[in-house]
């Protein structure tokens, strides 16, 4: 019986599944302890959960070889359970375990129930059964099966980079059009060039001449200042990106507690920021005793930047969960958030801009809010800045939708993920 805690994580978009490894899920303690000891050490992995958001958090986590459920929670109609399971872990085997009296007779017509037995004294038979499924499972996923995914996946890849190097002069023509695109938005709407120009010729329309001296309305002057300002900030903002764009970091060999102070550190700092759209960042601290590879400065920027964008492009009123896991190579850091509707723009990241957005000054919409303006520059090179320092320290930073299936309706998401190379 596996005793160590789970770490919520967004892998629920992967379709491997671990080959023997079993999550028992009952609210009945005796059943779970009864289950988790017919198995000797080191033949499987079995996971045992007794509320809802523990299931799902180790399912999303383990994407079990078989799950076996007692879909018989207070809280909770099984068929909601069972499918919530079924999307998170679509290549798992499902058993139902439940008394007689109360299994709910559909849920054993789903076609993707494997089989059904009654709990009673004979867990035995429910265990060899599992141990059967999984095994002959794991047959049929033969090496021919393993290489056609490895070789999908290459011809993407390699797919990707002829295309790259196919349209490298096209991609420069596009770049040098990003950042002009960039510029004039920016400098044109809210506070800055464009809002100083206006202000400029409302000056040169109602200044009047005395003695030498010009005199103005107080508040037109007062609105100048301000532009001065947000353009002094631009001044020192661009200073900074570019210091970090020359920035050389060195990877290090990090513990894990101090990626966890870098997001704390950031939700500090962030704090002020997030009222701004009455938003709520989650993230409950986590133990791993576990090294990573990675660099402070990486570390700070990235999670600032990642965390900002979050806000940035969610529904006021909106939760911003930060989630840990670990696999058997990495320690990942995803950042959630709901997707905004964007009326002059594309919502949420559609599959083909999953490489465009860290390209430098790339943006899917044009729409900045300026209430940002003290954290983010806006001109889209923040993803492609994180993203270059992450290769630097071995890191990954990726930024992807998924398919939220832990509520009762489906929601589409953004997730930001930093994956740290362990060491």
């Amino acid at each position: 019986m596996r005793s160590d805690s789970f770490e919520g994580s967004a892998a629920g978009i992967s379709s491997t599944v671990s080959r023997k490894s079993i999550l028992y899920v009952d609210s009945d303690e005796e059943f779970r302890k009864n289950f988790a000891s017919r198995f000797s050490p080191g033949s499987y992995e079995v996971f045992v959960t007794s509320s809802i958001s523990e299931t799902l958090e180790r399912a999303l986590l383990e994407l079990p070889s078989a799950i076996v459920v007692d879909p018989n929670f207070p809280d909770l109609e099984g068929i909601k359970l069972l499918r919530a399971l079924r999307k998170i872990s679509p290549g798992s085997i499902f058993i139902l375990h439940s008394r007689l009296n109360e299994m709910d007779p559909s849920l054993r017509s789903l076609d993707w129930i494997h089989a059904s037995f009654e709990k009673s004294n004979q867990t035995s038979l429910l265990v060899g059964a599992v141990c059967r499924a999984i095994e002959e499972k794991n047959v049929s996923l033969n090496d021919f099966h393993r290489k056609a995914l490895q070789e999908e996946n290459l011809i993407s890849e390699i797919s990707w980079l002829q295309w790259k190097e196919n349209n490298r002069n096209s991609e420069q023509l596009s770049i040098g059009k990003n950042i002009l695109d960039n510029l004039t938005h920016s400098i044109s709407q809210g506070l800055g060039i464009g809002s100083l120009i206006t202000r400029l010729d409302m000056v040169e329309a109602v200044a009047k001449k005395s003695e030498g001296q010009y005199e103005i309305p107080v508040e037109l002057m007062d609105s100048i200042l301000e532009n001065k300002n947000i353009l002094r900030d631009w001044t020192e903002k661009l200073e900074k990106f570019r210091s970090l764009f020359d920035l050389n970091v060195t990877k290090e060999r990090t513990h894990f507690d101090l990626v966890q102070s870098s997001i704390l550190d950031s939700m500090a700092e962030l704090g002020e920021i997030a009222r701004i759209k009455n938003q709520k960042i989650i993230y409950e601290e986590r133990l791993f005793n576990s090294y990573v590879f990675s660099s402070p400065a990486f570390l700070k920027f990235a999670c600032k930047e990642l965390l900002v964008n979050a806000m940035k492009f969610s529904p006021g009123g909106s939760k911003i969960p930060i989630l840990f896991y670990s696999t058997n190579k990495y320690v990942c850091l995803t950042i959630l958030n709901d997707i905004e509707f964007a009326y002059n723009g594309i919502c949420g990241i559609p599959e083909e801009y999953y490489f465009k957005v860290f390209e430098p000054f790339f943006r899917l919409n044009h729409v900045y809010d300026e209430r940002f303006n003290a954290h983010d520059f806006g001109f889209g090179i923040g993803l492609n800045l994180a993203q270059n320092l992450a290769r630097q320290s071995d890191c990954k930073v990726s930024v992807y939708e998924l398919t939220d299936y832990t509520e009762d309706v489906p929601t589409r998401k953004i997730a930001a993920e930093i994956q740290f190379p362990l060491c």
